[in-house]
């Protein structure tokens, strides 16, 4: 397999627009965080996707891929075996029509492999998870306080609060609060899943299925529980690169 080909599936622009924001700041402070990679816009929800692969079990993800594919990234890449990894970057979003905590249950178990299928990662709500946790940072403050702040039935309206909040800061531009956003979330996670704000043990700790599993822990019959504003992209960071890697980047 060629190893250059990794192939990023995200649900929108401003998930494509984020992560080559990402990307040019690392690339320009030479900090190996983000692979270089295909980035392909599915212009709707993951649930789509694997509706479609359960009902074909000839079509591969790349096949579908190819099919939305109408900026033509993937000119030159024939089949799927040209690709070393695919990995998805979703929204949680509670409050999309066709979401349910049973469907998201099944797309982990079914997007659990960048080798095969891919590799699922869900931001909690959604991808603005990362621009407000850099607002508070930027600000000054800390993450820690994200653990309790939110209620699920608030998230309705949680890009206006995100855009209103902080509206002085306006780019995602500033290395030093990006490096210190990425390790504050996994103490975030780390948190959810074992009520400790501290750097992860192991990578097990705070994978995807657990990530979820904690958060329907926190479920009440009000649907009011407190929530855990959490980024994937973090998290996609952290287990993609081996341990030493990934602490040199970070200063660790």
């Amino acid at each position: 397999m060629n190893n250059t080909n990794i192939v990023f599936l995200v649900e929108g622009d401003k998930e494509e627009s984020l992560i080559k924001q990402l990307i040019h700041h690392f690339e320009t402070q030479s900090i190996n965080a983000f692979p270089k990679a295909h980035i392909i816009i599915y212009k709707t929800c993951i649930y789509d996707l694997f509706k479609k692969l359960q009902a074909d079990s000839d079509l591969d993800t790349f096949q579908e891929l190819k099919d939305k594919d109408d900026k033509k990234i993937l000119d030159g890449i024939e089949q799927q075996t040209m690709v070393s990894q695919i990995y998805l970057l979703f929204d949680y979003d509670p409050h999309a029509s066709n979401a349910s905590d049973n469907k998201l249950q099944k797309l982990l178990d079914f997007f659990d492999d960048e080798f095969d299928k891919g590799k699922l990662y869900i931001s909690y709500p959604m991808i603005e998870a990362f621009r407000h946790g850099y607002k508070i940072i930027k600000s000054g403050s800390s993450i820690e306080n994200l653990c309790n702040q939110h209620k699920i039935d608030e998230l309705r309206n949680y890009k206006s609060h995100v855009s209103s909040l902080l509206p002085e800061i306006i780019h995602i531009d500033c290395i030093d609060t990006i490096k210190k956003l990425i390790l504050e979330s996994l103490f975030h996670a780390q948190h959810l899943v074992n009520t400790a704000f501290e750097y992860p043990t192991h990578k097990e700790i705070i994978s995807q299925i657990n990530i979820f599993n904690k958060q329907k822990e926190k479920y009440s019959d009000e649907n009011n529980y407190p929530f855990y504003i959490l980024s994937s992209i973090p998290l996609f960071i952290f287990e993609y690169h081996k341990e030493e890697v990934f602490k040199q980047n970070f200063d660790i």
